[in-house]
């Protein structure tokens, strides 16, 4: 009984009261972990071609994640993560794949990828884990699964 409804912005503005990392800067430094974890070196050109950003838009959200410890950068030099950048881009990379794995199980395709990267930002740790052994049980009764969503 005791919910308070909000509108979707409304509880975006908690959230981000609550948080350092805004849905955009999650994104950029999930590609950094992405980035770093399989190439020597990510320089910002790169980061802002992988996101389809501006290189202006990378070096300001590159500048914010580096004032709030994620990243250390040095202009026209490389970006590299700080022991929490990669602590926390861990989490959203796996967030990430958890969720994707999760809508490709059910059969989303081509939308599963599209609707995990618009509501990734959203879902608490708690629920990504339940999504995490939802996921491992329908592929355990994949058999099962697709008969009783072919019948739905």
């Amino acid at each position: 009984m005791g919910r308070i409804f909000r509108t979707v912005r409304g509880f975006e503005q908690i959230r981000l009261s609550e948080e350092s990392l805004s849905p955009s800067l999650e994104d950029y430094l999930e590609m950094i972990f992405r980035k770093t974890n399989s190439e020597d070196d990510l320089r910002l050109s790169d980061l802002a071609d992988q996101l389809h950003v501006s290189a202006a838009s990378a070096t300001k959200n590159v500048q914010r994640l580096a004032n709030l410890g994620f990243v250390s950068y040095e202009p026209y030099g490389k970006i590299r993560l700080t022991d929490l950048g990669i602590k926390t881009g861990e989490v959203l990379l796996t967030r990430h794949e958890t969720l994707e794995k999760f809508f490709k199980t059910l059969g989303a395709g081509d939308v599963g990828f599209e609707e995990t990267e618009m509501i990734e930002h959203y879902l608490s740790e708690a629920t990504v884990k339940k999504l995490r052994i939802l996921t491992a049980f329908l592929e355990k009764q994949s058999a099962d699964w697709q008969r009783f969503s072919e019948n739905q």
